[in-house]
């Protein structure tokens, strides 16, 4: 897709589309990459109808979870396409509510997008809220990444101190063996 060549693209994805009975995994992965090929080809409508039957689906044979606010956004990008305010801002707040967990990393642009919406409609008051709103959530989940990966670094600076101990010990024993044996 990114290369632009739709047929290629098309074709490696049909391969999914022939299995009769599929898992659920599968048929969520079919759907999302006919979803990517219909949104690369700029035909918004197709591309929504691939969005909604991700909605529509059976969440119980998933091994990941759906994660129904990104679906959400991505329906309210493509009905802004196709030049639909009000869907896009129906699909906009159904991103928001559907948000379970804060700390997520792209927790942020769907409180953004609804703001900007908002925002466009001069309703300033809820805006500014969802704006407050992505910002926290910008923070919190940056943040926590941001202290994961200060946590990784040390201990894997840790590790290499302790390399380094057990060396300077390795060579401090040898050096002591050494003595000991000239002194004998």
């Amino acid at each position: 897709l990114a290369s632009r060549n739709f047929s290629e693209a098309l074709n490696t994805i049909s391969i999914l589309a022939d299995v009769d009975t599929m898992p659920k995994f599968i048929e969520y992965n079919l759907y999302l990459s006919m979803y990517n090929y219909y949104s690369a080809k700029k035909d918004g409508e197709i591309a929504l109808e691939y969005l909604r039957k991700v909605t529509k689906m059976d969440t119980t044979g998933l091994v990941r979870s759906i994660n129904f606010p990104r679906i959400y956004y991505l329906m309210s990008l493509q009905y802004n396409r196709l030049g639909q305010s009000d869907s896009s801002l129906t699909y906009s707040k159904a991103s928001v509510e559907s948000v379970k967990d804060t700390t997520l990393p792209d927790t942020h642009f769907y409180y953004r997008t609804l703001a900007d919406k908002y925002q466009q409609q001069g309703n300033y008051k809820d805006a500014a809220a969802l704006y407050r709103k992505a910002h926290y959530s910008y923070i919190i989940s940056y943040t926590r990444l941001s202290q994961k990966k200060v946590i990784e670094l040390e201990s894997k600076l840790n590790l290499i101190k302790l390399d380094q101990t057990i060396e300077r010990l390795k060579t401090q024993s040898k050096i002591i063996l050494y003595l000991s044996l000239f002194a004998l």
